[in-house]
């Protein structure tokens, strides 16, 4: 009783309600969007991991209803592939046929065969990490495609301009025989290369051979210029031998001449600006050469292949790690024929020399 009013009350007993599974729904203005700033064919947005539910019978004018109405276009296209597919196939094939007269054009005309190999390649399911690595055969020092695009861009080095092209074109015209393959950094969105678009490892040696014998004695250009364009091209080639997996004495010698490069420079360039020369990114891409052909060598090793430069790089491997005691653990775990070698032997005893102040 409570200011003149009686009132009755009851408690419930405690029950907790089950947990209700709802769908994970998309707007379909927001999917709209997003095929719009997908590229290539758009698909349609999934969760990484979907719900599963059991199905309902929603309510007549219900929103679960609604959503599944919105979602049924969707799920027709994806049970529906081929039909979308081929009317971009079609597309594609319409763009091929198109007389190529510019730079541009002809560019376009080639983009459009690497998506249609790539969508057909997708009809075929194939699974890139179990079929593994991808074995380029292009058999020139730069894809055409490339060439194509960067004349057009105007990324055209001074190292492979036709002669006298900048007098006749802005940005000159690229030479498709000095042409090099330029050095692209991997992100997350980049698609798997196709086998044209990679060097095989002759065509990576005519390359290296290329930039040993007629660019890196060039003294005609400007020692910036210079640098920059052996350093982006060599590291172009380290990232097609790592893209297919090679591991051979042809692809150690490879890796062992862009160590060379970088070992030169940081005694040649040293008092250069920094502006011409960085002597911590050449030490940095010194390193990542050195790490590789630690791999190699201890893969080949495996295989019953002797590198036959291996102590002369294993010794640059300490010296550059003086200041570090651990790589005595390393060198402790190679064969005694190596470890009693000149280059290693000499390389330990300026560790010592240094550990002693004997300098």
């Amino acid at each position: 009783v409570y200011n003149g009013h009686e009132f009755h009350m009851s408690y419930a007993e405690n029950e907790t309600a089950p947990a209700q599974k709802t769908e994970q729904w998309v707007d379909p203005e927001v999917q709209a969007e997003l095929n719009a700033l997908s590229s290539g064919w758009p698909k349609e947005y999934q969760p990484s991991k979907p719900i599963k539910m059991t199905p309902e019978l929603p309510a007549a004018g219900s929103r679960s209803q609604q959503h599944s109405s919105s979602q049924a276009p969707s799920e027709r296209r994806e049970r529906e592939p081929p039909a979308q597919s081929k009317a971009y196939a079609q597309e594609l094939e319409a763009v091929m046929l198109r007389p190529a007269y510019t730079s541009e054009e002809k560019y376009r005309v080639l983009d459009a065969r690497d998506k249609l190999l790539r969508l057909n390649q997708s009809h075929r399911q194939l699974d890139i990490q179990k079929s593994g690595s991808t074995q380029g055969y292009c058999p020139d020092m730069c894809p055409e495609k490339e060439r194509l695009l960067r004349e057009f861009q105007r990324q055209v080095s001074v190292f492979e301009l036709q002669p006298d092209s900048l007098s006749r074109q802005p940005g000159g015209l690229i030479s498709h025989e000095l042409a090099l393959k330029q050095y692209s950094r991997s992100s997350a969105d980049q698609e798997t290369p196709l086998p044209h678009e990679l060097r095989g490892e002759p065509a990576l040696h005519m390359t290296m051979s290329y930039l040993m014998h007629e660019i890196m004695d060039n003294d005609r250009e400007p020692l910036g210029d210079w640098f920059h364009f052996v350093w982006d091209r060599t590291r172009s080639i380290r990232k097609e031998i790592t893209q297919q997996e090679l591991c051979s004495l042809g692809a150690v010698k490879l890796v062992e001449q862009c160590a060379r490069f970088h070992i030169h420079c940081a005694g040649r360039l040293v008092a250069e600006d920094p502006s011409v020369f960085d002597g911590k990114i050449n030490a940095d891409n010194l390193t990542k050469c050195l790490q590789t052909l630690k791999y190699m060598y201890h893969d080949l090793r495996l295989k019953g292949v002797q590198c036959p430069r291996e102590a002369e790089f294993r010794g640059y491997i300490v010296l550059l790690n003086l200041a570090d005691a651990n790589f005595l653990w390393d060198v402790g775990q190679l064969p005694d024929e190596l470890q009693t070698c000149a280059e290693i032997r000499q390389a330990i005893q300026f560790y010592l020399s240094l550990q002693d102040t004997n300098f």
